[in-house]
């Protein structure tokens, strides 16, 4: 007879009997029940806080841009959340602005989707009807904008802020951008349009608005 050894994994082997002549094996099976994935549960909203923007980029050069008619103007954005965010609601936005004594029409501000081309998609996930005559007649400070129908959203996914105006011939707002800083924010880029049907600009990365938004989030539980 002959030892009968066992190896695992090319490990070394093991002598479990001696003297063997002749071994039968049968196979026995039985049922382990499955694992189950943890559902992921989210707690509750962070505290408002800066989530995307830009300010001023060294040695960049500050523009303005007037929403009118047609013509609006946009920047596509990545919000910045902490690693656990399953989720984030926009709360608000800060743009700095000036607007025309005469204007009596509303602007709108928008959170919008983001198609594969970072252009703004027809999804509007946040928004708020504004009164230009809120607005101060010269740039300078920061315009606040508090939005209304703020969902979960995904946290790593792209993102427009559109700035529109309400109807043809209404409202002129001036916007404030910037160009040509060294460097321009990674995940921030400009894009305009001038048409009833948006006929969006390809973004522009050397070029971005002026701009801050804020919102919470909420974090994976352990």
């Amino acid at each position: 007879g002959a030892d009968l050894v066992r190896q695992i994994n090319g490990g070394d082997e093991e002598a479990l009997a001696s003297g063997i002549s002749s071994v039968t094996f049968s196979r026995h099976a039985r049922t382990v029940p499955g694992r189950t994935m943890p559902e992921v549960v989210a707690g509750a909203s962070s505290v408002e806080q800066l989530v995307a923007s830009h300010v001023d980029a060294p040695g960049g050069t500050m523009g303005t841009f007037q929403v009118m008619d047609h013509d609006a103007a946009a920047a596509y954005f990545v919000p910045d959340l902490p690693e656990d965010a399953v989720s984030w609601s926009p709360t608000r936005v800060e743009l700095v602005m000036s607007t025309r004594a005469s204007n009596s029409t509303t602007y709108h501000v928008e959170i919008r989707g983001a198609d594969g081309s970072r252009l703004p998609s027809t999804e509007i996930h946040a928004s708020l009807d504004a009164n230009p005559k809120d607005l101060p007649r010269s740039l300078g400070g920061w315009c606040d904008h508090v939005l209304t129908g703020t969902p979960d959203l995904v946290p790593d996914a792209g993102y427009c802020l559109v700035i529109r105006s309400g109807a043809v011939n209404g409202a002129t707002v001036n916007l404030q951008y910037e160009a040509d800083g060294t460097p321009m924010p990674p995940d921030t880029h400009w894009t305009t349009s001038s048409s009833a049907t948006p006929n969006w600009s390809a973004p522009e990365t050397s070029q971005d608005l002026v701009f801050r938004i804020y919102g919470t989030y909420r974090a994976r539980t352990p």
